[in-house]
């Protein structure tokens, strides 16, 4: 086959405009909330950002256990009142589980546990408004891949990032503190949630059900809330731990340096993560249903490239870290800078592990799932035991806590290759088929 004859076969695949324009649309999206970091870093003190970043960090890790993961099923379904049974069953699951979170936060803050005591009674409100928000926007993204339109999610991330940016700079002029970070992030998230649903229009009519079905599609897609769910659970612990263990050590201001971080070089992670995972879950679905041997060295092929395109972004952190972020995000963020240096590897695997890991939901070996959870969960426990027994500075500390990361990213890749050669036979999987409205 000759390259003019390549290029015109990806040209024309569905598949591949679907990989560029959600590429396309979170890139702009990432850069716009990227610009906006410099400002925030200028308008609100380390230890404003601090809080802001324990916060969301809670938020982020427990936003998908909202729903006990059945909004991954809507794509999966047979039918579409089997879809619209779920999604109820989702939406109700997110509703009672976002408040009782947000209440148990305010709970812990009020009794001054797991490093909250410096949050007010009403922060859970703004935390169960973050996980409400999230949860019915991955319901509505879902959706959207049923119907084989991932873009659509790229454009919307434009508008999370403008919302949530623009809200964050404009309120922090007049009022510079930790709540106002967070009210951007709820408003980015509702506005995300509209733009999603608005391209779909026919799905909030077309919402009629039965309790009875609702129960019966639940029960049906329950190795979703069975296998998955316990498996974030556990991916959350190790993550919470880590920056309440911090906070606790060394204080808000040092837990800002090390947010700030995270969140600088979490961001082309979220830009893999968001335009790569959904189209990489409905690739290898595909190949699931058709090819089952074609899922493992698309895996691995994925994984490999994405940890070279990640090598060569963030080895140069190694080096120059400590002056980029000062002269980025100003004078108060060198420390930023260092820990950035030292995290690098995670990061690179993150980036590599990340946008393939849906593979165990179509894999007869789901419970391998559970590896990366576990072993992250010996690891930093025993980085942070033994930070805190010898002392360690804060850059040691995180040193420490970027090994642990590190290795378990490297069990977790593992995990997914083993898992791979073992694609189910399952008629979730098998039936599904794309809507056409």
């Amino acid at each position: 086959m000759s390259l003019k004859t390549r290029f015109a076969t990806i040209k024309a695949s569905r598949f591949s405009r679907q990989v560029a324009g959600m590429m396309a649309f979170t890139a702009m999206g990432q850069a716009l909330y990227l610009l906006v970091g410099p400002v925030i870093g200028r308008l609100f003190t380390p230890e404003e950002i601090g809080l802001y970043g324990q916060l969301i960090t809670i938020a982020v890790s427990t936003s998908m256990m909202t729903s006990l993961c059945y909004e991954m099923a809507i794509p999966a379904c047979r039918s579409e009142k089997e879809a619209i049974s779920i999604t109820v069953g989702a939406f109700l699951l997110a509703l009672i589980i976002s408040c009782g979170l947000g209440a148990a936060f305010s709970l812990l803050a009020v009794r001054g546990q797991f490093g909250l005591a410096q949050f007010p009674i009403w922060a859970g409100a703004l935390l169960a408004a973050i996980l409400f928000s999230n949860a019915i926007t991955q319901i509505a993204q879902n959706w959207q891949l049923r119907d084989q339109n991932a873009m659509i999610i790229g454009k919307a991330g434009i508008t999370l990032n403008i919302v949530r940016g623009g809200s964050q700079i404009a309120f922090g002029l007049a009022w510079p503190v930790w709540a106002i970070l967070v009210a951007g992030e709820i408003l980015g998230r509702f506005a995300n949630f509209i733009h999603v649903i608005k391209d779909r229009p026919n799905l909030l009519k077309s919402v009629h059900f039965q309790w009875s079905d609702v129960r019966v599609s639940l029960w049906r897609f329950r190795e979703f809330p069975f296998v998955l769910t316990p498996a974030l659970v556990i991916d959350a612990v190790a993550i919470v731990v880590q920056i309440s263990v911090l906070g606790m050590l060394f204080g808000a201001a040092a837990m800002g340096q090390y947010f700030l971080m995270r969140r600088t070089l979490d961001l082309p992670v979220a830009f893999a993560v968001k335009s790569l995972a959904d189209i990489l879950y409905m690739r290898m679905a595909k190949d699931a249903r058709e090819h089952p041997r074609q899922v493992r060295p698309f895996l691995v092929k994925s994984a490999v490239g994405l940890a070279a395109v990640g090598s060569i972004g963030f080895l140069p952190l190694v080096f120059f870290g400590p002056p980029l972020f000062k002269f980025v995000f100003g004078p108060n963020w060198e420390v930023a800078g260092t820990l950035a240096a030292v995290m690098v590897p995670a990061i690179i695997l993150n980036l590599a592990v990340s946008p393939i890991s849906r593979v165990f939901a179509l894999t007869s070996r789901p419970l391998l799932r559970f590896t990366f959870g576990i072993v992250l969960n010996i690891l930093s426990g025993a980085a942070l035991w033994f930070s805190w027994q010898q002392k360690f500075s804060l850059i040691e500390t995180v040193a420490a806590v970027s090994a642990a990361l590190t290795v378990s990213y490297i069990a977790y890749f593992f995990a997914a290759v083993v898992a791979s050669g073992h694609i189910r036979d399952d008629s979730h999987v098998g039936d599904e088929r794309p809507l056409n409205n």
